[in-house]
């Protein structure tokens, strides 16, 4: 019984942490990169989205907008940029 329990608790987190609660508009989202506050982005093409990781460990979720300067933007502000798959 135990042992099932744990089981749903990792499941459930592992959940959790691929499905951010959080959503920012892309204004908030490039706004949090110039100050500092994004970790790492991964970005999912097909579906125009990214995950955002903060500096906290928080994960948010935006819809990526067509903008040319964007990974100049990441790479200025040391953001780890990856590419996911949907």
């Amino acid at each position: 019984m135990i042992s099932a329990k744990f089981d749903f608790l990792i499941t459930e987190n592992a959940r959790a942490a691929n499905h951010p609660s959080l959503t920012y508009k892309y204004s908030e989202f490039t706004q949090a990169v110039k100050e500092g506050n994004v970790e790492k982005v991964v970005i999912f093409i097909d579906a125009g989205a990214a995950v955002v990781e903060l500096n906290d460990g928080k994960k948010a979720k935006v819809s990526l907008a067509p903008d040319s300067d964007l990974f100049d933007l990441l790479q200025r502000n040391n953001v780890d940029v990856r590419v996911g798959s949907s």
